[in-house]
């Protein structure tokens, strides 16, 4: 259900999305995490279409892990969405072995728990349920703003 509906979006406006100004953002990654397979299903499909985005997902069932993928070290983003109300950020962070990513790469939860976001942490917040071009709109803005403050780090001469 969740993925027809997302489907009717993408067809909607990956198109415009790829004429936009997606394109810069070309080959970022991202993991996402979710306590729903189609969910993240969805976002996954719409994120790596629309926006041309690296996307790895991890499986809602894995078993809390102890071996390590050496491909979670290297992405740019973590987008953890949460559709049931038993589910715990931080625990399914832990489980995914991705709490130490916290503060270092952007973490933008989806959810229908609000919280304040905190910019200084890259803690960000999207209410769900949400259609796939908020979820695209968002995800672009903190890329963006991850760019541009890693430009303003640069050593100037």
């Amino acid at each position: 259900m969740i993925r027809s509906i997302w489907m009717v979006a993408y067809r909607r406006t990956g198109e415009e999305d790829m004429k936009s100004g997606a394109m810069d953002l070309r080959g970022k990654r991202i993991i996402v995490l979710s306590d729903n397979d189609e969910l993240a299903q969805a976002i996954e499909l719409s994120l790596s279409h629309c926006l041309a985005l690296k996307i790895t997902r991890i499986p809602s069932s894995l078993p809390e892990s102890k071996e390590r993928d050496s491909n979670r070290d290297e992405f740019d983003m973590i987008v953890l969405a949460t559709s049931l109300p038993t589910s715990e950020p931080v625990v399914m962070l832990a489980q995914a072995a991705l709490t130490q990513q916290i503060g270092r790469v952007p973490l933008l939860i989806v959810s229908d728990r609000p919280f304040d976001p905190d910019m200084h942490h890259q803690f960000f917040h999207l209410d769900f349920p949400m259609n796939a071009h908020a979820l695209r709109d968002k995800i672009r803005e903190i890329l963006h703003l991850q760019m541009s403050q890693a430009i303003n780090q640069l050593p100037t001469k």
